[in-house]
């Protein structure tokens, strides 16, 4: 009778210890650090090397956001995402921003200034999508039978490490839009098939999600 009795209390604390111990590992689990697969942002300084600039983290972000504000980041396709920002002393100037979620380096083929405006889409307070230059381009081209050819005035490769947020390029909004003064919302552009022509324009169902923008 003892024995079984003995056995019983040992079956109990072995139990008893066994749940502790996978509490402890799921509050463990529970506890660990959430950002630590997110991507960092990187420092971006024409004038310097690479060598010279701080590692990319906390630092980087806090001034690079502090020179062309906090980026509304699209989502990702295929393990990159792109974004945008304006900025915070010059709204009309827009940031186009890249986050490589991958576990590879990505090359990226910027091309000045229009590359910018491939990724978004503008809409105004009533949430009707805006035309572009280059759509209205593409459209008085479609009626005339001819076709648009997109200029880049300059290019270049930029490669991006494994979770990292860099900013690629800026451009005035005034190279792809004609505004008034009013606010805008700014949203990553709709896939079409081509530049000619794109669909017409027109009021969305809901308000979009994006960056929110006042020209003056």
């Amino acid at each position: 009778m003892a024995k079984v009795l003995c056995s019983i209390l040992a079956v109990l604390l072995f139990s008893a210890i066994s749940g502790r111990s996978g509490q402890a590992r799921q509050q463990a689990s529970d506890q660990a650090d959430p950002k630590s697969g997110e991507s960092v942002v990187a420092c971006t300084d024409n004038s310097k090397k690479a060598s010279e600039l701080p590692p990319p983290g906390p630092q980087c972000a806090t001034e690079e956001f502090a020179k062309r504000g906090q980026p509304f980041m699209f989502p990702a396709h295929d393990g990159v995402a792109f974004g945008v920002s304006s900025g915070p002393d010059k709204p009309p100037t827009l940031y186009l921003w890249t986050d490589n979620r991958t576990e590879k380096d990505v090359d990226l083929l910027i091309c000045c200034v229009s590359t910018l405006f491939e990724h978004i889409d503008i809409y105004d307070s009533a949430g009707v999508r805006l035309l572009s230059k280059l759509d209205r381009a593409a459209r008085k081209a479609g009626w005339d039978g001819k076709v648009v050819v997109e200029e880049c005035t300059c290019s270049g490769w930029v490669l991006v490490p494994p979770h990292t947020i860099k900013f690629l390029e800026s451009a005035d909004i005034s190279d792809g839009y004609v505004l008034s003064s009013g606010r805008y919302i700014i949203t990553e552009r709709a896939p079409s098939s081509g530049l000619n022509p794109r669909p017409e324009a027109q009021a969305a169902a809901s308000a979009p999600s994006g960056l929110a923008i006042s020209i003056p």
